[in-house]
């Protein structure tokens, strides 16, 4: 399973400033907090949408979901305005399909390409 460390020496190309960081800290626990291995992806979902509108994204960037994709993030304030992040979601519980270190090969990790 993917450690918070595996997760961020992955991204650890991405530069952000620890200003920005420590700005956005605060959200962090009342989403991991509001965890709950018996509720739907649904509810999962609709935390971590709320998460990134609070602390990341809103309201330089409509979020929700587009087709048949969990959630999105536009590249821009408005629906119409193109897609620059797809996630897929998934429940805590649901150990089949969530991405591990051993199997990054699943839907969810191969929905980052993007689409062309």
């Amino acid at each position: 399973m993917l450690t918070e460390k595996d997760f961020y020496d992955y991204f650890a190309e991405e530069t952000i400033s620890i200003g920005f960081v420590s700005t956005h800290k605060p959200e962090e626990p009342q989403l991991l907090g509001s965890i709950n291995e018996t509720e739907s992806e649904e509810f999962h979902k609709n935390l971590l949408a709320d998460f990134l509108k609070h602390s990341y994204y809103s309201p330089q960037h409509f979020i929700n979901t587009k087709g048949r994709n969990d959630l999105v993030i536009h590249n821009g304030k408005e629906s119409r305005d193109s897609v620059g992040v797809i996630l897929e979601v998934k429940k805590p519980s649901n150990k089949s399909e969530m991405l591990r270190r051993d199997k990054l090969n699943w839907e969810c990790s191969l929905q980052v390409l993007p689409e062309e």
